[in-house]
């Protein structure tokens, strides 16, 4: 297996998982490593987007439907 193809691998893995499961972040972030490393910049921009989408799922939590949130989970904001 190549760097691209065991990059998208690790991204593809962690964007399918819930925010919540340790292995999204640490996945995203060994892909974040090794694309910088390889300069795949675009991977690079890929990593750092599904990082960010951890981040955000795992911070406002009324994307995780917290009972009494003041934002549907269906909002434009939590897709």
């Amino acid at each position: 297996m190549n760097d691209h193809q065991l990059i998208t691998t690790l991204l593809g893995e962690a964007a399918q998982l819930p925010a919540e499961d340790q292995r999204a972040w640490r996945w995203a972030t060994e892909a974040l490593a090794l694309a910088g490393a390889a300069e795949l910049h675009i991977l690079v921009e890929e990593a750092e987007g599904i990082r960010g989408r951890i981040t955000h799922d795992v911070t406002y939590t009324w994307c995780a439907g917290v009972p009494g949130a003041d934002i549907s989970t269906k909002s434009f904001w939590c897709t």
